[in-house]
């Protein structure tokens, strides 16, 4: 996984920026977790650009913001269905179906860069179906 500093920012452009807004936005807060990911790969790109093992330090901040990536997309799965609970909105039944099948996609596939963005994919689909439900722009796959 040979990854440039332009890969890593639109990575976090792309895929990223647009799911934290909606975490943030819906529960008014900003995860730790979150947090310590964007430190993390904020740091590694620091290292890289000081000299410090580039193209390492560039492929383990792109890592950092895979991990992200799911994690993110996990936290706001979960964030939107409790709010369409609260609202009393019915979600469509694929919502489930792909949060099953991103769960079991992310286990069978764990250490792989580049199957764990697939499972990103799966979250998102099921992501969009609970914002459709609730009235909101989907975020682009």
């Amino acid at each position: 996984m040979t990854k440039t500093t332009n890969d890593v920012f639109e990575f976090y452009e792309d895929k990223i920026a647009p799911a934290y807004a909606y975490l943030v936005a819906v529960t008014g807060e900003k995860p730790i977790q979150v947090l310590v990911e964007i430190e993390n790969a904020f740091a590694h790109l620091s290292k890289s650009i000081k000299g410090v093992n580039p193209q390492e330090n560039i492929n383990k901040a792109f890592s950092h913001l895979v991990r992200l990536y799911i994690d993110l997309y996990k936290l706001l799965a979960v964030e939107l269905k409790v709010m369409a609970e609260n609202r009393n909105i019915l979600l469509d039944i694929n919502f489930i179906k792909y949060t099953k099948e991103a769960r079991e996609f992310e286990l069978n596939n764990i250490g792989n860069s580049e199957e764990t963005l697939e499972v990103g994919k799966k979250y998102s689909k099921a992501i969009n179906i609970a914002l459709d439900s609730l009235g909101l722009d989907p975020i682009k796959p």
